[in-house]
Formats: C-alpha cells, sequence, structure tokens
C-alpha cells in the first residue's frame, strides 16, 4: 500500500533524512572533543552533560516536529482555500 497515512498510522514512516558527509565529518569532530573533554573532566561531568544535552535535544526535536505540522496545516487550508 502506497499510502502515507497508513504508514504514518503503522509506524512505518521515517522523516529522518540520510547523513551526508558534512554531518558525519562534524560528529567526527564533535567526538574528539568530546573525548578530550571527558579526559579533562571525567566521566560522570561527561554523563551529566549528555543527559542535559539529550533533553535539551529531545525539546528541540519536539518544537521543530510541532511547527513542521503547522506548516503543513497552513499549507492544506491554503490550497484548499477559494481563490
Amino acid at each position: 500500500m502506497d499510502d502515507i497515512l497508513y504508514a504514518l498510522w503503522n509506524g512505518d514512516y521515517d522523516p529522518t533524512p540520510e547523513r551526508d558527509r558534512e554531518d558525519k565529518a562534524l560528529s567526527d569532530q564533535s567526538a574528539q572533543f568530546g573525548s578530550a573533554v571527558k579526559e579533562a573532566f571525567g566521566l560522570d561531568f561527561m554523563d551529566r552533560w549528555g543527559e542535559i544535552e539529550g533533553e535539551r535535544a529531545d525539546r528541540r526535536a519536539f518544537q521543530h516536529y510541532r511547527e513542521g505540522f503547522r506548516l503543513g496545516v497552513r499549507l492544506v487550508l491554503e490550497a484548499i482555500r477559494p481563490a
């Protein structure tokens, strides 16, 4: 079945884009800096920082998701509005 609503309902739709080279390179650089910070401040510091950053990233991702949904609704409403 090639139906976006069914894919969404069934949990088969993944909107995550493929990572490009630049994203991978930045992730590698971040990991290198993370290793240096871990050496300087210790594992407990890194764990707590990771928890805070993870929560921040989750909240930000939801904000983007919500705004994307709102944009989609606005586009649909614009498309069905009489000219």
